[in-house]
């Protein structure tokens, strides 16, 4: 109303005086603003009034004044005006002299950014549709500018700032900012179906770029009462039911011009309105110095949006699919059929996920990372390829593992183990697979391995040194990216990470021994492998070669001290001898010294005294040789001995160290061996003596040295013979000093054959020594030692007979005038040249006589003249009787008395017949003359 124009200050005055005063207004001059009066209406005057029957209190009018502030201060109210760009809320309350300000809100341009002149303000557009204002049919100008060739309508284009003041505090608050994005459509139907129901064919949209989603309502111009779920504000010049609440929608029953109005609205939401809004997203898209993560929060929420305006998504999805309006990893806008989205379901992938995107891109793949609703919003219309989160680790980051940064290659795979912890156990195992080949895990010793090479820290044998050097050391990765530590390591024991060593690591352990020289180490590595060798992994056969040839194992080396209770040196198997072997080589080889014996055959020292006895003969050499008194050495000598067995013992040991060792180092060492066989069976002494008798070993009291069979028992043997006293054993000095046993030794041996009896060969040598010594008393003894004990005698008989036979040494009497002269032996003759003792009183005047005492009963020492062979020798016992009898009394050697006794005995040497003939008358024809 004009008021000033019609001067209705005096023309109607009570109807203008409630305006008078309000905000300056006197009703006189114009007034910049419009003022509204609302009526109260009572429920009583409500039923009375035809033109309004509802009750509208001032309770109704501070709700709605309330609805209005908020509205107001949400800077929705004047977003799509042209021309109002501040309004002011005030409150005039009863009694009060004048109003007071509750709020006011500001519409203002963005400045200052680099996009001011690529702006359009909603004035240019306003200035173009006032151009047809005055024509006859407006519309239809309109329609025809539009459809005509080459027609470029203006487009709003800017960015507005809504800023809100709240008196009550002087608080000044931007509550948003705003994109404002309209146009006009060329569209020759959508234009013709304008304005065909006078309706302008243009579209604006306010889309919020600071970071928050607006509830999106309708506008045309002023908001309405209908929320559409999408994220931004919609004005258009739709068709609306007379109490704007609703849209004319298409449906069966409309016909005319509500039929006509509903199509206008369904063209407008399905083709104008996501053509413009496509063209808003992309334009913040291609400026993302503008909004917020390239405009996301502008994007709608599928399930966000209202039934009613679902219709605009689908035309929406087919116009931004051909659109750059995702940015890719490397800062590019690609289309979103051609990108590709993949999720990162745990906080440490969201923290990695630029990474990972990067790598995307380098991979080839257009990667983007939009918000997740424009992810669901896209991928939920088919218009975005959306993998799964292992795509990202399969396809992109294990290819691309070998060429990433050791320590940041760390942080990616510990943030997608943690994730990969929800697989089964099969599926874990075989990404393990794919994964053996990266180098990532950070070890002790710096370096990254792959995750078979590393151990588990808390699992695997710290005593190692490759083991310390390669336990896994990820602790600063699992804190740096905040992951579940126990879910990375049930991962990382699925894919491989070592509990245990494999025999490859027991090589490259071996390796460093040798190296380090570490003794400890050797052995503490040989001690795992002895024990948990069933459980490792890996070329056992190629391992076994490699250890079994390198000198990494612990060993004794020799020593001047059996005790000696720690390795000295590092050695290949092949050199040493089992650790059970070192109480018997400990003085010339070395032997393995560890914590326990080998339980594996590999593992077991190559040599053996089994198969090298001669380690055992120079372990007692040099035992022998450390020390000038047998008896401390003895505990070792015996161990020797029984180090192998018996039946290999002499011959492999016990005669090699015979001929090495001399005099009496040999004597004690054969005295100790025969001791330590003392408890044997007799029959295997007996045959010890045998394999023993070359031995020449035994001192014997001439200080030669002779062997067992060749010396005598110096208890038992018979001590008249020189033959025995020489060869008696001189071992009692040697048995004390050595601390044997001496009964032991003694027994053993007798068994082996020292001689307690001469043998056949002693009694000729015997014999022999008689004849030199010329010692008749020997000669007797040695006499009738043979005839007692021929038996017992052993030995060659028939060759030492024959000997003893040819030789001079039988103790015999020289004839004699005295008969008492044969009582004593005084010559030695041969057995062959004398007579029987009892032959003596036959022939004692003329022949000699064996000198014993009675005759041998033995048929090989009978002498072997006799009477009775030589009868003859009568005649001369008689003949020189005789002579006796008529001797001259001072002449004869004995009485003719006892002359004729001798006679009488001679005439009984040969019986009665064989008397006259071969002595009597003999002598009678030799002695004619005589008296």
């Amino acid at each position: 109303v004009d008021f000033v124009e019609e001067d209705l200050y005096r023309q109607a005055p009570d109807e203008i005086a409630p305006f008078h005063g309000v905000f300056g207004c006197d009703m006189r001059q114009d007034f910049p603003g419009t003022l509204i009066r609302a009526s109260l209406r009572s429920a009583d005057r409500a039923k009375k009034c035809s033109f309004c029957p509802h009750q509208f209190d001032i309770g109704r009018a501070e709700r709605i004044f309330k609805e209005f502030e908020e509205a107001l201060t949400n800077g929705e109210v004047i977003l799509f005006l042209t021309c109002v760009t501040k309004v002011e809320l005030w409150v005039w309350n009863n009694g009060a002299s004048e109003p007071s300000l509750l709020a006011r809100t500001s519409l203002g341009v963005s400045s200052g950014h680099k996009l001011a002149q690529q702006m359009h303000s909603p004035i240019e557009m306003r200035k173009y549709l006032e151009s047809f204002k005055n024509t006859e049919e407006p519309f239809a100008a309109l329609k025809a500018d539009l459809l005509k060739p080459g027609s470029a309508p203006p487009k709003i284009l800017d960015l507005v700032d809504m800023e809100t003041e709240f008196a009550s505090t002087g608080q000044k608050v931007k509550s948003r900012r705003w994109l404002r994005f309209g146009a006009f459509t060329t569209d020759p139907e959508t234009v013709r179906l304008g304005a065909s129901c006078s309706s302008v064919p243009m579209v604006t949209l306010a889309l919020p770029i600071s970071g928050e989603a607006a509830e999106g309502r309708v506008f045309t111009l002023l908001p309405l009462p209908l929320p559409t779920g999408l994220p931004c504000h919609l004005n258009a010049c739709f068709r609306l039911h007379d109490n704007r609440r609703a849209l004319w929608r298409l449906s069966k029953d409309l016909e005319g011009d509500h039929h006509v109005w509903a199509s206008w609205n369904e063209r407008v939401l399905t083709n104008f309105v996501p053509l413009v809004y496509a063209e808003a997203l992309t334009w913040l898209a291609e400026h993302k110095e503008v909004a917020t993560a390239y405009g996301h929060c502008s994007w709608p929420k599928e399930a966000d949006t209202e039934r009613d305006f679902q219709a605009v998504l689908g035309p929406l999805v087919e116009q931004l699919y051909s659109r750059c309006v995702l940015a890719a990893a490397d800062g590019n806008l690609v289309k979103p059929g051609d990108a590709i989205y993949f999720p990162s379901p745990t906080p440490a992938l969201k923290a990695c996920r630029e990474d990972i995107l990067q790598l995307c891109i380098k991979a080839g793949h257009r990667a983007v990372d939009p918000a997740e609703h424009v992810v669901e919003f896209l991928h939920g219309r088919k218009a975005l390829t959306k993998k799964a989160c292992e795509w990202a680790l399969n396809d992109v980051l294990i290819p691309a593992a070998p060429g990433l940064d050791k320590a940041k290659l760390a942080l990616l795979l510990v943030s997608y183990l943690e994730w990969v912890s929800s697989w089964n156990e099969k599926d874990i195992a075989a990404l393990g697979t794919r994964m053996s080949h990266i180098e990532w895990v950070p070890s002790v010793d710096g370096k990254a391995r792959t995750i078979t090479d590393s151990f588990d820290p808390e699992l695997s044998p710290e005593a190692l040194g490759v083991v310390q050097d390669r336990r896994a050391k990820i602790s600063e990765v699992i804190e740096a990216t905040g992951v579940k530590a126990e879910d990375v390591w049930r991962v990382l024991r699925i894919c491989g990470v070592k509990k245990e060593i494999a025999w490859e690591d027991a090589v490259d352990e071996s390796e460093q021994i040798v190296k380090s020289k570490d003794l400890a180490r050797a052995d503490r590595l040989f001690c795992h492998l002895n024990k948990y060798h069933s459980h490792m992994r890996g070329g056992r056969v190629n391992a076994m070669k490699v250890l079994s040839q390198s000198a990494w194992v612990p060993a004794r080396g020799p020593a001047k001290n059996p005790d000696q209770n720690n390795a000295t040196e590092l050695l290949s198997l092949e050199a040493i001898f089992p650790q059970a072997s070192h109480g018997v080589i400990w003085a010339v080889a070395p032997s393995l010294f560890a914590s326990a014996d080998a339980s594996v055959k590999e593992l077991k020292p190559a040599r053996s005294i089994e198969y090298e006895p001669g380690i055992l003969v120079d372990q007692l050499c040099s035992l022998s040789a450390s020390t000038a008194t047998f008896g401390p050495i003895l505990p070792h000598v015996r161990a020797v001995f029984g180090a192998l067995a018996r039946a290999r013992i002499v011959a492999d040991v016990v005669l090699p160290v015979a001929s090495k060792l001399k005099e009496s180092k040999l004597a004690s060492m054969m005295l100790a061996f025969l001791e330590w066989a003392g408890s044997w069976k007799e029959a295997d002494i007996k045959e010890l003596g045998k394999q023993l008798g070359s031995v020449m070993w035994m001192p014997v009291e001439d200080g030669s040295i002779r062997t067992l069979g060749d010396s005598f028992d110096p208890a038992s043997s018979p001590e008249a013979f020189s033959v025995v006293r020489q060869r008696r054993a001189k071992i009692g000095s040697l048995i004390n000093d050595a601390g044997l046993d001496a009964e032991v030794v003694w027994r053993v041996l007798h068994l082996c054959g020292t001689k307690k009896e001469i043998t056949w060969e002693d009694a000729v040598e015997e014999a022999e020594a008689v004849v030199v010594d010329k010692d008749m008393p020997r000669a007797v003894e040695l006499f009738h030692h043979l005839d007692k004990r021929n038996a017992q005698l052993r030995g060659g008989r028939i060759a030492a007979m024959k000997r003893l036979q040819a030789i001079s040494w039988v103790p015999s009497t020289t004839p004699s005038m005295t008969p008492a002269d044969g009582q004593k032996p005084t010559q030695l003759l041969v057995l062959k040249d004398v007579f029987l003792p009892s032959a003596h009183k036959f022939v004692w005047a003329v022949a000699p006589c064996l000198c014993v005492e009675g005759d041998p009963n033995l048929l090989e020492l009978r002498p072997g003249r006799k009477v009775e062979s030589e009868p003859a020798i009568l005649v001369q016992q008689l003949s020189k009787l005789a002579d006796c009898a008529v001797a001259v009394r001072a002449e004869k050697p004995i009485t003719s008395t006892d002359a004729a006794k001798h006679m009488v005995a001679a005439f009984g040497a040969l019986p009665p017949p064989g008397l006259s003939r071969k002595s009597c008358f003999p002598r009678h024809r030799k002695s004619r003359g005589r008296s």
